[in-house]
């Protein structure tokens, strides 16, 4: 009989600790699954915040394509001036020399210096002349501009004095 009662103490004894066994595996599960649905649900949050941006960029680029497209609709019908064609022939003429000189800028001074070479001009004593000259240019047009300046005060004053000329001969009239 004690055989039987320790047998079954025994078996008691493993239920419990199996008891114990399944209730921690079921709480090792129950914090995995709401492991994986925190994970899930910032997945859904990052996939619907994707979503947004995705449909924020497709309206932009929307707007900005019907934008492009009436420009160019608008600009099929815009009303010209009449040019001859001997000045739009001018003008693409001008345009294509200034783009060969931009172009050949880099090699103008190199040529230049090769020319003057020649002719006994120094391009750094020309550079200095055409940067004087420039400065006494602006200096002269300074000089103009404060003459300009002391005309128009010189206007205002006149015309304050005929107001006031005015005004004192309209008094002397009625004394």
């Amino acid at each position: 009989m004690e055989n039987i009662e320790k047998i079954i103490d025994l078996l008691h004894k493993r239920k419990v600790i199996r008891n114990e066994q399944f209730v921690n595996e079921e709480k090792k599960q129950i914090t995995e699954y709401n492991n994986l649905m925190y994970i899930l649900q910032t997945i859904k949050d990052e996939r619907n915040n994707c979503k947004e941006n995705i449909i924020k960029n497709l309206q932009c680029l929307t707007k900005h394509k019907h934008s492009v497209n009436q420009l160019v609709h608008n600009s099929e019908n815009i009303p010209r001036l009449p040019i001859s064609q001997d000045y739009h022939r001018q003008a693409t003429m001008f345009l294509s020399e200034s783009i060969d000189f931009i172009n050949k800028l880099p090699n103008i001074y190199t040529n230049f210096d090769d020319a003057t070479k020649e002719n006994n001009i120094n391009s750094a004593n020309l550079l200095h002349n055409i940067t004087s000259c420039t400065n006494s240019v602006e200096s002269k047009l300074c000089n103009i501009k404060s003459l300009i300046a002391n005309v128009n005060t010189l206007q205002k004053n006149t015309d304050i004095l005929q107001e006031y000329c005015l005004v004192n001969s309209d008094e002397n009239v009625e004394i």
